[in-house]
């Protein structure tokens, strides 16, 4: 059993980890009581209740989890064929692995670009969901165009624009557009 006390002002992405990536979970934490049950090693059949934050994230995860599962997959057979051209002898055989990893990065690229688009639907879909702002830190990097970015913060819930996301991703929006050429420095 464990217990977190503190105080939080918006919902925060904390990790249970018991030592090893088999044994770790992302959790958003919310304002309010909240309940987090983990059964033995078992942290992958986590149950948390008190959080609509958690809630979205579970829905967008169990939404990805095939696009995740097929990376997984095409990770594997990334791997795979690296160690092939790496014992290839001739420079024939060479080539034909590296073609083959070359489509596998490609549908790597793919299936990534996927997974980008159904979180953009969530950021569009859910304005006022806290994960919408999480989503667009994250898509606002280098995922999605500038004026995508701004188009996307402006339609998202004032409260959204006011969290620490929020204000981070128009300072990003800002500093941006300050580099484009024909900005004034």
């Amino acid at each position: 059993k464990f217990v977190f006390t503190g105080k939080i002002y918006e919902p925060t992405r904390a990790e249970l980890n018991g030592g090893n990536d088999l044994k770790r979970v992302f959790v958003f934490l919310e304002p309010g009581k909240m309940k987090i049950s983990l059964s033995g090693n078992n942290y992958k059949e986590y149950k948390i209740t008190g959080s609509k934050t958690q809630n979205d994230y579970d829905l967008l995860q169990k939404l990805e989890a095939p696009f995740h599962e097929r990376i997984s997959l095409l990770r594997g057979q990334y791997n795979n064929i690296n160690d092939s051209i790496e014992n290839s002898k001739n420079d024939s055989t060479k080539s034909f692995f590296e073609n083959k990893a070359a489509e596998i990065n490609k549908l790597l690229s793919q299936t990534k670009k996927e997974i980008d688009s159904i979180e953009i639907g969530f950021v569009l879909e859910n304005p006022k969901a806290f994960l919408s702002v999480v989503n667009l830190y994250r898509l606002a990097g280098d995922k999605i165009s500038l004026d995508s970015a701004k188009s996307f913060l402006n339609g998202l819930d004032n409260t959204l624009k006011k969290s620490i996301y929020g204000k981070t991703i128009a300072e990003d929006i800002r500093k941006k557009e300050n580099n484009l050429i024909g900005a004034q420095a």
